[in-house]
Order: structure tokens, then C-alpha cells, then sequence
């Protein structure tokens, strides 16, 4: 997979609300997307940091399962080898 492709994976604006109704800092995707590189780069550390369910292993568990259900979806919907008609 190209690096730009994994990219599109690896967004965290996949995973945060389109719109906030709170007045809490940085909880949709439209304020992520208005912060800078490096603001981005140190929230979504800390997101992934927050969401690891046993801190105490090297392999974050919760994005580990992330990125296996973020890759079906592309199997099932972008395959013909998957019958999705039961989907439709």
C-alpha cells in the first residue's frame, strides 16, 4: 500500500464527530482539521494513548482493531470477490 493510501486509513477525522455541541476544546472534526500539523500530530498521539484499553503492552489493542475493520470495509465495498448484494 502507497503511503498516501494508508494516509486516508490513518485520519483521526474518521474516528472524531463531524460537529461538536459541546463548547469542549477539540472534540470534532472540524476543529482537528483547523489546528496545525504539529497540533494534529500531538492530539492524535495522545487520542491513540487515551483509547489503548492495556497501556502496559507495546501494541495499542484498540487500533490494531481500527485498522482491521477500516480494511474489511474497503475489502467488502471495493471487492468483486465479496458478494455485498446481501448489503444493499
Amino acid at each position: 500500500m502507497t503511503p498516501e493510501a494508508r494516509g486516508a486509513y490513518k485520519k483521526l477525522t474518521r474516528i472524531l464527530q463531524a460537529k461538536s455541541y459541546a463548547n469542549e476544546q477539540m472534540r470534532d472534526s472540524a476543529s482537528f482539521t483547523r489546528m496545525s500539523a504539529d497540533q494534529q500530530r500531538s492530539v492524535e498521539a495522545m487520542y491513540w494513548a487515551v483509547m489503548d484499553p492495556i497501556a502496559s503492552t507495546k501494541e495499542n489493542e484498540f487500533r490494531t482493531e481500527y485498522y482491521a475493520r477500516v480494511a474489511y470495509a474497503d475489502l467488502l465495498w471495493s471487492s468483486d470477490d465479496f458478494d455485498n448484494s446481501r448489503c444493499r
